[in-house]
């Protein structure tokens, strides 16, 4: 079986994020970005070659994936695509950081942060665990609150990296206990296991699993930023620096529909979870229609430009919140 090469854009990514590092801390006081710079991209620029290179060659792989290190990670043509996705988005941001942080001397954290994120996300995407799953989700948590409270004289960045850092830590609470309920309640957390116990039936512990899937959806629409989980992307994008605001708007948020398509699509089948009493479609339908009016009437309102994108930017999700309800559209539930 095929190893590690198939995860070779994640490792790109990380050992990109501990080049930054370590050439910041051998010299700290630089204030010449270029070189951080010219490594972020070299290296996020490779992790979306040798994506694209196993996309379109398909090297190495199967055709239903790859399964790795005991099934708690699978890499397949959804994991590379989005991983293809965060690596060109990091690029973008670190060209965009250049000129934004130009001269200061705290632009190896930047960096680093911001390929660390990145390759969380990518793991986010090819998690085949819900403990992969909530290590990735932490792992693009943690870098995500410092990038947001990264100007550290800007009472508005601070203010608003504390506000996302409190209701981030909330939602990683709802999300790992709803994961404990639903191992409590299937005895696994590889999510083919999972669906494997929706599927032969859950007898009297169906309850249990009911409010386990609510409290993970509840952890993946707070990535998402979709209402009631919103709350934190005015006040974050706001007082983010700009280039952050751009990275958390598209590659954080693309991340957060990676985790869900993944965990709920394979991981709590349609069919038997509704027979059980859990539909979950219905309730990503029914945070779809609340996340567009909300987003949309609110940034109609908005006088400054940063909560306006923001707030569009939260209706956005709940285009792609459709997508997910749908995606078992026309599938007749299967007998219990």
């Amino acid at each position: 079986m095929v190893t590690a090469p198939p995860l070779t854009p994640t490792f790109l990514l990380g050992l990109t994020a501990l080049a930054v590092l370590t050439y910041d801390s051998v010299w700290p006081d630089s204030t010449d970005g270029s070189v951080l710079t010219g490594i972020s991209v070299i290296g996020s620029l490779a992790s979306l070659g040798a994506a694209g290179w196993f996309l379109t060659a398909g090297t190495g792989l199967a055709t239903d994936g790859v399964s790795l290190y005991a099934d708690a990670v699978v890499v397949d043509g959804m994991s590379l695509f989005f991983t293809a996705l965060f690596a060109a988005v990091t690029i973008l941001v670190s060209l965009a950081s250049f000129d934004y942080f130009a001269g200061k001397n705290n632009q190896g954290e930047l960096f680093g942060l911001m390929l660390l994120a990145a390759t969380g996300m990518s793991l986010m995407a090819s998690a085949n665990s819900l403990a992969t799953a909530f290590v990735a989700l932490e792992l693009v948590s943690l870098p995500s609150y410092a990038l947001v409270a990264f100007l550290k004289n800007d009472r508005g960045s601070s203010e608003a990296g504390l506000k996302y850092f409190l209701i981030g830590a909330l939602s990683s609470a709802i999300f790992v206990f709803g994961v404990s309920l639903i191992y409590g309640a299937t005895g696994s957390l590889l999510l083919p296991d999972v669906a494997a116990a929706f599927e032969s039936g859950l007898g009297d512990r169906v309850g249990i699993a009911g409010v386990g899937v609510l409290m993970v959806a509840g952890g993946v629409a707070f990535k998402a930023a979709a209402v009631p989980f919103h709350f934190w992307a005015p006040e974050a994008y706001e007082g983010a620096p700009a280039p952050v605001s751009a990275f958390l708007s598209s590659a954080s948020k693309a991340a957060g529909f990676a985790l869900a398509f993944r965990v709920f699509v394979v991981g709590f089948p349609l069919g038997p979870a509704a027979n059980a009493g859990i539909d979950w479609a219905l309730l990503f339908q029914v945070l779809a229609v609340a996340t567009m009016v909300l987003g949309n009437f609110a940034a109609a309102t908005q006088e400054n430009v940063k909560r306006m994108l923001a707030y569009s930017s939260i209706g956005h999700a709940g285009y792609v919140l459709i997508g997910l309800a749908a995606l078992s559209a026309g599938r007749a539930p299967t007998a219990t």
